[in-house]
């Protein structure tokens, strides 16, 4: 019965990290990961199950994939309007910064106004500029679809751990 109660609990919170990928910098996929590796770790030490290296090996292939697949097809699509790595780099810095000293929501906004501060600083031109973050719009979305799919392959791969252990 206990088990059960653990086994809803953490479900919810992957399905609240899967939410929550709709926020570009959100980490969603690496605290699926960790409340997975918590999860098997509690298991093993109560003994409900053992804890499956090679499940927790593809778990942890998934997220770092999710998390490289992310900045490749961001950058990707920004090179492929010719935006340079130094505004890419300085787009990136300035969402990291404002997510870590204030809000993702600020992170959100930051992000394509720094790409589009870089672009018109660099070229003095409304229009690149405005092309530079309509790209970075539009790849945030593809980014989603593909950290989405791999976050319900990390969902599936921990139901598959309960299916295993019962």
């Amino acid at each position: 019965m206990m088990i059960s109660f653990w086994n809803v609990l953490f479900l919810l919170i992957f399905l609240v990290c899967l939410v929550g990928l709709v926020i570009p910098i959100f980490p969603g996929l690496q605290l699926m990961w960790a409340g997975m590796v918590l999860y098997w770790t509690l298991a093993a030490m109560t003994g409900v199950a053992p804890f499956n290296g090679w499940l927790f090996a593809v778990i942890t292939i998934l997220m770092v994939a999710g998390t490289l697949v992310d900045n490749i097809i961001l950058a990707k699509q920004l090179r492929t309007v010719n935006t340079p790595w130094f505004s890419i780099g300085f787009a990136y810095l300035a969402g990291l910064i404002c997510g870590l000293v204030f809000t993702p929501i600020i992170a959100i906004v930051a992000t394509p106004a720094a790409l589009f501060l870089a672009e018109y600083l660099r070229l003095r031109d409304l229009s690149t500029s405005k092309t530079a973050v309509r790209q970075w719009l539009f790849s945030v979305g593809w980014t989603f679809l593909a950290r989405l799919v791999l976050g319900l392959l990390m969902v599936s791969v921990w139901g598959f751990s309960l299916f295993l252990n019962k």
